[in-house]
């Protein structure tokens, strides 16, 4: 069948690549992507990531609100998610301030979008956080200072979403501000942003994934007839980096068609589907000769 492409505002084109992959073929073994293997290994981690501790955030969000009958305390400050213990587990910490201390209120444990556990420890029993969670708390509150010093933008009125993930390689954690999505069937891949905290505390890096807002609206979508159709994918031009970014991976399991994601540095185009690139080939002319 062929595939309708919803083109993005930055860009079109026509995906003309060569054949699909076989299921049990590698995607990163493209000689194409091989090049960029190691940080597609990286981006393609850090998207299943940030996708679980997103999904642990509002699962174990909506199930704290039910268990305080939609009237949680008023000393609650806020949440951290921390690792549990495999790597699809994670504990998602509600928190508050008892007599000037950080103390747990709540705990869940999510698998994927699955609560496995909680616990609501009692009046006097509960427990400090964890040197990991102070951490977590204290590298989001620093990156939020440089998320204002940057004047980075969200691309919507909503508030937005954050992602912590736990320290990597030297110590750094990465937090990542993400504008959410307010409807069914717009996707935005605007307005997200990662800012690096280090060992020290204090901000190593910081990125926007877009120089503009824009969201994937898979709604009333029509082909050139004007007729309504079912898009299968779309595509979308990508300045910033010549490979595929985690945000990318991440909006991809969220995304139920495919993105056809062109690098204009490299001019090649990605074919990527819940975390995973089925195919990469070269980005063909327009017919004029030009982007």
């Amino acid at each position: 069948m062929r595939k309708h492409l919803l083109s993005a505002c930055l860009a079109f084109a026509v995906f003309a690549g060569g054949p699909a992959l076989a299921a049990d073929e590698q995607p990163l073994e493209n000689a194409l992507a091989a090049p960029y293997r190691a940080q597609l290994e990286e981006a393609m981690r850090r998207g299943r990531e940030i996708f679980l501790y997103d999904q642990a955030a509002w699962h174990a969000t909506d199930q704290m609100l039910a268990d305080f009958n939609n009237s949680p305390d008023k000393r609650l400050r806020g949440y951290v998610v921390v690792p549990g213990d495999t790597a699809d587990k994670l504990s998602v910490v509600f928190f508050g301030d008892v007599e000037g201390k950080r103390v747990e209120f709540a705990r869940y444990g999510v698998e994927v979008d699955k609560i496995v556990s909680h616990t609501m420890p009692a009046e006097g029993a509960r427990p400090a956080l964890s040197p990991l969670a102070e951490r977590l708390i204290a590298a989001r509150d620093t990156a939020i200072q440089e998320l204002i010093a940057q004047k980075y933008g969200f691309c919507s009125e909503a508030r937005s979403n954050y992602v912590l993930l736990p320290p990597g390689d030297y110590g750094v954690i990465s937090a990542y501000f993400l504008t959410p999505q307010t409807e069914n069937g717009s996707y935005p891949l605007g307005g997200h942003f990662r800012i690096d905290i280090g060992a020290d505390g204090k901000v190593v890096s910081s990125r926007r994934f877009m120089n503009a807002c824009f969201n994937v609206d898979l709604r009333n979508t029509k082909d050139k007839d004007g007729e309504p159709i079912t898009p299968e994918a779309f595509f979308v031009t990508h300045l910033l980096d010549p490979q595929p970014t985690e945000i990318h991976f991440f909006e991809s399991y969220y995304i139920p068609v495919e993105m056809m994601i062109g690098t204009t540095e490299n001019r090649l185009v990605w074919d990527v589907k819940q975390g995973r690139i089925l195919d990469v080939a070269n980005l063909p002319d327009s017919p004029s000769g030009k982007d």
